[in-house]
């Protein structure tokens, strides 16, 4: 049984479909924030414990904020390119692609047509500033 939600949340997207004789990739668009609410995911037994185990608000309790994304370029397994964004300490991003990396906007991060996989972090209440939500106009 889980009583506490995990420090880290890392979601898969399903890129690819597979059929007797060929794999191919979905090119769906996927939304995905900076911020992830995940109360409405959670079961009320966890959200009890949760809760309970937290004496704040249960709704800041549960954010998670996004820390990484690994973006896949190809159309199919066989020839395929990783690369990743990764946000800094001091809330910066930077693009990495093999030997290089660059700093980024967040606009670039957010909704991207080639994220494969979203690497998630729980927020500690306390951190989240005014600006954090400020700088999302």
């Amino acid at each position: 049984r889980v009583c506490t939600l995990s420090p880290i949340l890392i979601i898969n997207l399903k890129r690819f479909t597979a059929t007797f004789d060929s794999i191919d990739k979905l090119l769906h668009k996927v939304n995905y924030n900076e911020l992830l609410n995940v109360t409405s995911y959670m079961t009320s037994d966890l959200f009890t414990a949760n809760d309970k185990s937290q004496n704040i608000n249960s709704s800041t309790n549960n954010l998670y904020e996004l820390y990484a994304v690994i973006n896949h370029i190809g159309d199919n397994l066989n020839s395929d390119h990783y690369y990743s964004y990764i946000r800094s300490s001091d809330n910066l991003w930077f693009l990495v692609d093999d030997a290089h990396c660059q700093r980024v906007s967040s606009n670039e991060i957010l909704n991207h047509p080639e994220a494969f996989m979203l690497f998630y972090a729980k927020v500690c209440p306390t951190s989240i500033s005014m600006n954090h939500f400020n700088n999302r106009k």
